[in-house]
């Protein structure tokens, strides 16, 4: 049976990733889909729309979303607990991404449990609480909770506990049709 990545869309561009049988439906609502544009940050370019396919991105690279959001992940490494009580699984590790998010002409509501690690085998790690973040040494604050202003930016580590026999090769945020590549 040949198994595939499905990207279905759903409220307000939340978007579920799943390894599904081939003949298994697909489901997308057009109108509800946030399509995105990448452009280094450095660049003045014009964003232009993309196609409804996942859109793969290099650390480090902007996108803007339909709705004006400024989205990105600039690093991701490995991390280490701060406590000898908090350790993880056997064969796991502790993994972080930098993130920043910009709102567009709303206030956007952000929390660090936005964001999943999806696996060579397209499973996904969601990210760890506030909570669990500080049980480990980021390099630099936390991404919180908060709602981020129009026209504000929030930037910071979200943390991950990678279980055994997992590969991490992307990151990406709930509700997008694009992500990073961990290579």
């Amino acid at each position: 049976m040949n198994t595939g990545r499905i990207v279905l869309y759903g409220a307000a561009g939340i978007v579920a990733m799943s390894t599904v049988a081939a003949s298994s439906c697909q489901t997308t609502s057009p109108s509800i889909q946030q399509s995105a544009t990448a452009q280094q940050s450095s660049s003045n370019a014009t964003p232009t729309p993309t196609a409804a396919a996942p859109s793969a991105q290099s650390l480090g690279a902007e996108v803007t979303t339909t709705n004006g959001l400024k989205i990105t992940a600039i690093k991701w490494q490995h991390v280490q607990s701060n406590n000898q009580f908090n350790t993880p699984a056997p064969g796991g590790y502790f993994s972080a991404a930098d993130v920043k998010v910009c709102a567009g002409s709303s206030t956007f509501h952000a929390d660090p449990q936005q964001w999943s690690l999806v696996n060579a085998d397209a499973s996904q790690i969601q990210a760890s609480t506030e909570f669990d973040a500080a049980l480990v040494d980021l390099p630099g604050p936390a991404f919180k909770t908060t709602d981020i202003p129009a026209g504000g930016c929030l930037s910071g580590w979200v943390e991950f506990a990678v279980p055994p026999n997992t590969t991490p090769t992307e990151i990406q945020p709930s509700g997008a049709n694009y992500y990073w590549t961990l290579s």
